[in-house]
């Protein structure tokens, strides 16, 4: 790929945009940003470009730096028919826990409901987590 020597000086990598990689509700931190907070959006879709127009109406690129943070939501549901754990709702717990994804911050944890169904224990959690929802396109 040619780059003009206004790229030049950038790292190519920074100069491409940010899209989303999950349907989710955002909050923009910094950068040339094409959507509002709370705005919602869907996986591909531009949310900080790396173009922007002067005032001479020319295209110029820039780089794209930043974070898009936003709150994704999870449901997670776990059972046993182990009656015999004196504790089965802290078993349950711990069960989901240990399937949670290790890289996001998570804001809420809810029971929804918590019951035997079929002579088996069934607890049922909603997470809602902060994440970076923002990828680099690729070149």
């Amino acid at each position: 790929k040619e780059l003009n020597t206004e790229l030049n000086q950038l790292a190519w990598k920074d100069t491409l945009p940010l899209l989303a990689t999950k349907p989710r509700q955002l909050d923009v931190k910094q950068g040339n940003v094409l959507v509002k907070v709370n705005q919602y959006v869907k996986k591909g879709d531009v949310l900080i470009s790396h173009q922007i127009e002067d005032t001479k109406q020319q295209i110029k690129m820039i780089p794209t730096l930043g974070s898009v943070e936003a709150y994704t939501y999870q449901y997670i549901e776990a059972s046993s028919s182990n009656v015999k754990d004196k504790d089965i709702f802290a078993y349950l717990l711990f069960k989901i826990r240990s399937q949670l994804p290790k890289d996001v911050k998570i804001d809420r944890e809810k029971v929804l409901s918590y019951d035997i169904i079929e002579k088996k224990y069934v607890l049922k959690m909603q997470y809602v987590f902060i994440e970076d929802i923002a990828i680099r396109e690729d070149s």
